[in-house]
């Protein structure tokens, strides 16, 4: 299986089977869903909400002159990753409650740092999430 910093799962591994391959997509897929919901936080571009600042300690300095991702890398090696999330998505204005959740149980499945409690395949990531998903971005 191919790597790609930071958006491959915690546990790859080349010639792993078909079940744990699946287990390790969901969470690339979920590294994707947080990026395209919070680039502008992620790329730097706009300051994380206060209730986050505890994840500044893996972030970059904003004046530096390149803006890495490799703070996802360390926050996933420190198995921070999903609290990280739960907090970007709880903080997040223009997000309705019933959303929020669905949103929060998607994170807590798909960003699992360990590969035993993650979703099995993308679709049980979704549960109720995908109607309010299609509405969300449709809107």
């Amino acid at each position: 299986m191919p790597k790609s910093d930071p958006w491959h799962a915690p546990e790859h591994c080349k010639n792993c089977k078909p079940a744990q391959g699946r287990k390790m997509d969901v969470f690339s897929f979920g590294m994707l869903c947080l990026w395209t919901l919070f680039e502008p936080y992620l790329s730097g571009f706009q300051a994380i909400p206060p209730e986050a600042n505890w994840a500044k300690q893996y972030m970059p300095v904003k004046d530096e002159e390149i803006f890495d991702m490799s703070f996802l890398s360390e926050m996933k090696r420190q198995r921070t990753l999903a609290r990280f999330a739960e907090t970007l998505v709880a903080c997040e204005p223009a997000i309705s409650a019933e959303t929020k959740a669905d949103l929060r149980d998607f994170f807590r499945v798909s960003l699992q740092d360990t590969i035993e409690h993650r979703a099995t395949n993308i679709k049980q990531c979704f549960g109720n999430f995908c109607n309010q998903a299609v509405r969300y971005f449709i809107s």
